[in-house]
């Protein structure tokens, strides 16, 4: 189980070091990725019991099954969590010749 606060703060770490003006961007895009984390969580548990299917059922003879809600709710959040992670690894220095950043450690963590 994930804590936001928690995520939030290994997450604004990772920052830190940012200029101001760059670091008051980030620190609202980590606060967005912190709460995704325990959300695609709860998605996942959601998941995990209830499958990515459900049956419905429309009128007398319009039933079958479709993707469930929480793993359609779970693939729209991921894609936004995956580019906010892209956007902050895009505003980290990069220097070509070091090891990872943090942030790439962070995300290797989660692999």
């Amino acid at each position: 189980m994930f804590d936001e606060k928690k995520e939030f703060k290994k997450l604004k770490t990772i920052v830190a070091k940012l200029p101001e003006e760059k670091r008051e961007l980030a620190e609202g895009i980590i606060s967005n990725c912190a709460f995704m984390i325990v959300e695609l969580d709860k998605l996942r548990k959601s998941i995990q019991e209830n499958g990515v299917v459900m049956e419905y059922k429309n009128g007398k003879e319009q039933y079958g099954y479709k993707e469930s809600v929480s793993f359609s709710a779970y693939i729209k959040m991921q894609k936004v969590y995956t580019s906010n992670i892209s956007l902050l690894n895009r505003m980290l220095p990069k220097d070509m010749d070091s090891e990872p950043n943090e942030l790439e450690r962070w995300i290797a963590e989660y692999d």
